[in-house]
Order: C-alpha cells, then structure tokens, then sequence
C-alpha cells in the first residue's frame, strides 16, 4: 500500500495503514 503511505507517510491519518504492507 505504498499509494497510501504516499498520501500519509506518517499514518497520521490511519497509524495501523503504516505497518500495511
């Protein structure tokens, strides 16, 4: 899921899409 880290690279959005590989 590299496109949602692109858009929340610090998973402020969601912090568990951080550890979603």
């Amino acid at each position: 899921k590299a496109v949602k880290r692109a858009f929340d690279p610090q998973g402020l959005l969601n912090p568990g899409k951080l550890f979603d590989l």
